[in-house]
């Protein structure tokens, strides 16, 4: 497969804004269509879109159809599941971030609560129900407080189903991958591949396995700390199982690159 590499862009994708949905004096906003930002004291979501906007004493409500994206800063619960998550506390962290998603979807922290929800399934040990959670993702979105945290949810699945053995599934995430324009994620969208192949297994598999490792370890310079050492160690490993003496000279790289890994460990 041919893929097109892209540099990697500058891009702030979030800011942090000073709002609260629970303190008066905060700003939230909305952007209707056109772009226009209005700024609101408190903005509540309900699970259909329809958003309850105040500023000083005046409410009123707003149809999905009459904007284009929300945002209020992290709400309290979705902080105390964040919490929960970061105690090891999966089961529980799950638990609250399933309710949390309906609730603050629209406001900006649909991905986030499916991304981590995700994450304390798999840390807990429930693959499937990872999987479940985040095929709700099922486009990128345009809210950019969302937008931050598509891309890491997008390499959980990749892991997943790869994990999984659902390669089909896992192909296409890996696509999507690869065609970003931030370095780490396609160098990881590569690993990823080749372990992918490595599992269906076949000398023409671990062949194309070994390429994708190749084009990590080759592609990219040793300001990569992650994907690039680990792909370095699976080239290694490769060449000495199927004993080729050209596992030397990746030794080599690995150790003159990054020296005092954590990947040196395993050779």
């Amino acid at each position: 497969m041919d893929f097109s590499f892209k540099t990697i862009l500058a891009v702030t994708l979030f800011t942090a804004m000073t709002c609260s949905v629970f303190s008066a004096p905060a700003k939230c906003f909305i952007v209707k269509k056109g772009g226009k930002k209005e700024y609101y004291d408190k903005i509540i979501g309900d699970g259909i879109g329809v958003l309850q906007l105040k500023k000083g004493k005046v409410t009123h409500k707003i149809k999905p159809g009459a904007y284009i994206y929300a945002y209020t800063s992290m709400p309290l619960d979705i902080k105390k599941a964040t919490a929960a998550f970061k105690a090891k506390k999966y089961s529980e962290s799950a638990a609250m971030l399933e309710k949390c998603y309906p609730k603050y979807k629209f406001v900006g922290w649909d991905v986030y609560c499916l991304y981590l929800g995700a994450k304390a399934l798999y840390a807990g040990g429930n693959k499937n129900g990872a999987i479940s959670t985040l095929s709700k993702i099922t486009k990128k979105p345009v809210n950019p407080s969302s937008l931050r945290y598509y891309m890491p949810s997008q390499k959980l699945l990749a892991t997943l189903y790869v994990e999984t053995d659902n390669s089909s599934k896992a192909e296409k995430i890996l696509k999507i991958l690869l065609a970003s324009n931030d370095n780490a994620i396609v160098a990881f969208g590569y690993n990823q591949y080749g372990d992918l192949l490595l599992k269906k297994g076949g000398s023409s598999n671990v062949k194309d396995a070994k390429l994708m490792y190749l084009s990590t370890a080759l592609l990219f310079d040793a300001k990569n700390k992650k994907e690039r050492p680990e792909a370095l160690l699976k080239i290694i490993k490769l060449l000495k199982s199927e004993k080729n003496n050209k596992a030397l000279e990746f030794e080599k790289k690995l150790r003159a690159d990054y020296p005092g890994s954590l990947y040196l460990k395993d050779l």
